[in-house]
């Protein structure tokens, strides 16, 4: 008997984007982006952050199941059209964090990005962007958005987390903080049991965008 082999050679489809990014701007956002992430997690695409664009801005956002961060980011586009990126952050932020203030450069294709940057270049693995879940769609109507000066909020939140519990497994909404959201103004309260954290911010206009004012933890 004859045996006939046939080779085909079958290119798979890839759709490459290229985009940029200033590496000092890169590492500010994933310093703080990968604290969100939790390492044990049920979902495993968790563990990987998400860029994605909105409204001709560009993010990247992470997600622990229970909250998620969202942070702009200043991409510039060079060629392609842009699909959203799911990659893991811990080798990019290792990479990032050991460069200066210089350009890289995201080079896509069907399975693992390319950075270079000025004197080399590394890879990473591309993971199913349509896979990593978005807290903020599942939110339905009835939410409520603000927006406020990151100069108050994140100072005043740090402080408020050093009055928190989390020791208290009685009593665990010690371990949170109140955001109490009007609409001049926004109050941050914490405690421990034993001392309270209060700061007050007072709105120039509304400060509720989207949905009706009240207490958030």
């Amino acid at each position: 008997h004859n045996l006939y082999f046939c080779h085909y050679n079958i290119k798979r489809k890839t759709h490459r984007i290229k985009p940029t990014v200033d590496n000092s701007e890169l590492k500010q956002v994933l310093a703080c982006v990968t604290r969100v992430i939790n390492t044990h997690v049920s979902i495993p695409i968790l563990q990987n952050i998400l860029i994605t664009k909105e409204d001709d801005s560009y993010y990247m956002v992470a997600n622990s199941s229970e909250s998620e961060l969202s942070l702009k980011i200043n991409f510039n586009l060079i060629s392609g059209k842009f699909e959203p990126i799911c990659i893991n952050p811990q080798v990019l932020l290792q990479m990032s964090a050991k460069l200066g203030s210089e350009q890289l450069t995201f080079t896509t294709n069907s399975n693992k990005v390319k950075i270079d940057y000025l004197t080399g270049s590394f890879s990473l693995p591309l993971f199913n962007a349509e896979e990593f879940p978005r807290l903020a769609k599942k939110l339905n109507d009835d939410f409520t958005a603000f927006s406020i000066e990151s100069s108050y909020i994140l100072p005043t939140l740090t402080s408020a987390a050093t009055m928190t519990n989390n020791k208290d497994i009685l009593r665990p909404i010690l371990s949170t903080v109140a955001i109490d959201v009007v609409n001049d103004g926004v109050t941050i309260v914490a405690t421990n049991g034993n001392r309270l954290y209060r700061g007050r911010r007072i709105a120039g206009a509304r400060l509720g965008e989207v949905g009706e004012p009240r207490l958030l933890f």
